[in-house]
Parts: C-alpha cells; structure tokens; sequence
C-alpha cells in the first residue's frame, strides 16, 4: 500500500507493532481485494479507504475493522480470544491458522460494521453478506490465495458451508480439524 501504518512513538514495541501490520497489509489485502487491488485494501461494500485523513490533524488513519461474518446477538460465532492481537503481533504469513481466521472475516468501516451490527441482531452469516470478499467468490480465488502464499488450508466447500450455518462451531475448529 502507499499509506503505511507509523509508529505513535520511538518505542521498540510500537515500532514493532507498526512494522507488522504494514507486513501484514499485503497478504490481508490480497485475501480480500484480490491480486489487481492488493494494495487498495478498502471497505468490501462502500469502498472506503483503509486509511482516511484526520481532519483535525491532517494525519492518516487506520479506518477499518476486520469483522468476523458469522454473528448471534452481536456476538461473533468465530472470533478468537486474542483475535484482536493477530493483525500487529505476528507475521500472518508464518502464522497459517491465525491468518485462516481472517478467511471469516470482512474490511468493514466503522460505520459499516454499526450498520451491520444492527443487521445481525437476529443472526448473520454468509448468505447475508452482501459482497463477499475475493477469496470467497470462488474455489479458484481460495485456492490462489492457498498457493501463492503456500497455506494449507481446508477445503474451499468446506469453508463455505462452515461461514453459510449460524450453528457451526468456531471456524478454528474447522482448521484444528483439517491439519
């Protein structure tokens, strides 16, 4: 992407953090734009930016959030207990089962995931997606993406029938089961 995250002070740890999630931009990018738009990571369904300008100080900043599809009550089905970790803790891409959990998830806005909250009250899951992210529209995208960045992961048809049913366990049980 030509918008990098940057670090908030010269701390090694924020420099860290910062590091991995612009290593971490790429394959996220391509898991959801697809290879011709990998480095326009943006809102699935309005197309807003992964990185707006502040209006108060002209900085850039991170507008998105990875939201896991499958929800009841506004709770997410597939959502892991350090999810919120994966994306600046560790490199994805050595990290196949945290980087499968990404699979469940959508770029959203902030006020797309509002509006899709609200949605979800009574259950959500793939059916009710609107656009689904490039590596779920086909098995050839989902197994591009498996090749290209050497994952092994499970099968397309199984993917899709685990995000398309509300009482599906967790979709890390799905990978746990496929290793």
């Amino acid at each position: 992407m030509d918008i990098k995250f940057i670090p908030s002070n010269d701390k090694y740890k924020e420099k860290s953090r910062a590091r991995l999630k612009n290593e971490n931009l790429y394959p996220i990018g391509y898991m959801y734009m697809g290879p011709r738009k990998s480095n326009k990571l943006s809102d699935i369904l309005t197309g807003a930016d992964a990185f707006i300008e502040n209006p108060y100080t002209g900085e850039m900043t991170w507008n998105l959030q990875f939201d896991h599809i499958r929800q009841i009550d506004k709770t997410s089905v597939d959502k892991s207990q350090n999810f919120g970790d994966y994306f600046s803790g560790c490199r994805l891409i050595d990290n196949p089962e945290k980087l499968f959990e990404f699979v469940a998830c959508q770029p959203l806005s902030e006020h797309t995931h509002k509006c899709k909250g609200m949605a979800a009250a009574n259950g959500f899951t793939l059916k009710d997606v609107k656009k689904r992210t490039w590596i779920l529209q086909s098995k050839e995208n989902y197994a591009h993406f498996c090749v290209k960045f050497e994952m092994d992961w499970p099968p397309y048809d199984q993917v899709i029938k685990w995000l398309s049913d509300i009482d599906y366990p967790p979709i890390g049980e799905l990978y746990a089961k496929n290793i």
